[in-house]
């Protein structure tokens, strides 16, 4: 017998799909022989049964289906001897089904361009595939005020890529990908971003409370330093002054998480001042006023 005829798909399968292999046995004078008995191998994906016994016009025919995508060879033996040469089936990826995040940043600076997104598509079976058409992106999750600022609409064959986007609000957040093509969504996963460095202009110095007696207990002179976007910035060294030379004012630190500082200050000269403070040695632009009032009237250091 010998290998007269196959019959695999047409051309590419599409992963998923099953195509027919067929081998016709035949005798020395190219007569079909029926009930012969043929075994199938294959190099990848699956058979539907390792063997099949040919019919009447000496054909023996299987299914093979994959669901990766790759070419597959599938090779058929009579009683242990290879009939003909194996039949290779080429599995395409099929039509997309869901979008992937092939490559997103982890982490960002507030109002700064983030690394890029890229986003590609995967069939039912997980196969990388042609995207479906454009991509949109957006905020998915984020900090109360959050925003997504760029150009939120990409395309691509292979792959789109989003450059440049940015977040103003320091905290976690995720970016959600959709594609009018497709029912499903994909979400990244998390990206921190940190505040911004302290802006002058927008963090603020208070004192609490206005006024205090001479002498007595001493008041609370407080920093918010924020970033341009409202972000309170932590790690910040504040120093704190007074214009009123003589008066007791803390060492003053570095701010915490919620961006403040805080050290006590008092006087004893009553009159009004003006408190300050720096912020990584710069000096925010807000001050506070605090007035200090005379204490009791004290007979030894009266005069008349």
């Amino acid at each position: 017998g010998g290998l007269s005829a196959t019959t695999p798909p047409s051309g590419a399968s599409v992963a998923g799909a099953s195509g027919a292999v067929g081998v016709r046995i035949a005798d020395g004078y190219g007569n079909p022989i029926e009930g012969v008995t043929v075994s199938f191998s294959t190099t990848g994906g699956s058979l539907s049964a390792p063997s099949a016994v040919t019919d009447a016009s000496g054909l023996a025919t299987i299914t093979v289906s994959s669901t990766a995508t790759g070419d597959v060879s599938v090779i058929a033996t009579v009683g242990g001897d290879t009939v003909g040469r194996p039949v290779v089936v080429s599995f395409q990826p099929g039509p997309a089904a869901s979008l992937l995040v092939l490559a997103q940043p982890t982490a960002g600076t507030a109002g700064a361009a983030l690394g890029d997104v890229v986003v590609g598509a995967a069939d039912a079976y997980g196969n990388a595939t042609a995207l479906p058409g454009a991509v949109s992106i957006a905020l998915a999750s984020g900090p109360a005020g959050a925003a997504l600022s760029g150009v939120a609409l990409a395309s691509g064959t292979s792959s789109a890529t989003f450059s440049g986007l940015s977040i103003q609000k320091a905290g976690a957040s995720t970016l959600l990908l959709a594609s009018d093509a497709l029912a499903t969504t994909t979400t990244t996963s998390a990206i921190a971003i940190a505040p911004a460095s302290p802006s002058l202009v927008d963090s603020a110095v208070a004192v609490s409370p206005p006024s205090i007696t001479a002498g007595g207990a001493a008041a609370t002179a407080a920093a918010s330093v924020v970033d341009a976007y409202g972000n309170p910035v932590p790690g910040v060294a504040v120093v704190f002054g007074s214009s009123v030379v003589g008066d007791a004012v803390g060492a003053g630190g570095s701010t915490g998480a919620d961006g403040k500082a805080s050290t006590p200050i008092g006087g004893t000269s009553a009159g009004s001042r003006t408190i300050s403070a720096t912020a990584n040695g710069l000096p925010i632009l807000s001050t506070a006023t605090l007035g200090v009032v005379p204490a009791a009237s004290d007979a030894g250091h009266s005069t008349f």
